[in-house]
Parts: structure tokens; C-alpha cells; sequence
């Protein structure tokens, strides 16, 4: 184990949405879909989000998917990347977004997702020692 093991304030839980680190500036909000305690892995579906202006002007963004209702009351549209993200405890941030869900309706979408070929987390990778495909 390396020496500078980071701590987590809080635990991840299946169908709770949570900062997913996933190589952007900022990160984006994203939702536990199943955890592997075996292999210290969480599956999550990362969302992202355009205001109408944005969505007008810019279009659907390449490689998301656009539900049909948004994930909290302060977006207009709301995407999710069609492959799940699956990463190491490190790859989540500390912070929760109480106020986000997917409505019953797009669950077609989720499940298409879940079954993708997912994105892996720079920790997850370095534990893994998965390297990219040339």
C-alpha cells in the first residue's frame, strides 16, 4: 500500500450520485450502479448537463446520450456518456448531489449503458496496471 493513502469522509452507496473524477477540470456528478468489494471497484453512470442556448447552438455532444428529463431541477437538458465509468475509491470525489435522479423513464438508456464496454479511472488503471490499447 502506498504511504499516502488518501481518507474518505464518506462512504459510496449504490443509487447515490457523487463527484466522478474522470480526467475533466472539474470532474462531473455521476451515479453508483454497483460496487465490487472483491475487486474495490464502483460502477457509475456519469452524467453531464447544456442549457437550452447551448443545445440549440452546439448540438447533441458526441458520445452522450440525451434523456428525456433532467437530472435536477437546475439544468435544462441532461446527458449521460454511453459507457459506464468503473473506478478505484480515489477516482470519487468526497461530494453527494442530493438532489439529482433519473426519472423512470430513461431507464432504457441506463441499462443500455450499463451493458457497454466501460471507461476506466486513472486509479483503477495504475492499481490494475491496465494500459491503453494501441
Amino acid at each position: 500500500m502506498s504511504k499516502n493513502k488518501r481518507k474518505h469522509k464518506i462512504t459510496l452507496e449504490i443509487r447515490k450520485f457523487y463527484r466522478v473524477l474522470d480526467g475533466s477540470p472539474g470532474g462531473h456528478p455521476g451515479q453508483i450502479y454497483k460496487i465490487d468489494n472483491e475487486d474495490k471497484a464502483f460502477y457509475a453512470i456519469i452524467t453531464g448537463s447544456l442549457s437550452e442556448d447551448e443545445f440549440k447552438r452546439l448540438g447533441l455532444r458526441k458520445g452522450y446520450y440525451k434523456l428525456k428529463h433532467p437530472t435536477d431541477q437546475n439544468v435544462d437538458i441532461s446527458l449521460i456518456k454511453k459507457r459506464p465509468f468503473v473506478g478505484d475509491r480515489n477516482d470519487y470525489g468526497e461530494k453527494e448531489y442530493l438532489d439529482m435522479s433519473f426519472d423512470d423513464e430513461d431507464m432504457y438508456l441506463i441499462i443500455k449503458v450499463q451493458n457497454s464496454n466501460p471507461i476506466y479511472g486513472s486509479y483503477y488503471k495504475k492499481r490494475k496496471k491496465i494500459k491503453k490499447p494501441r
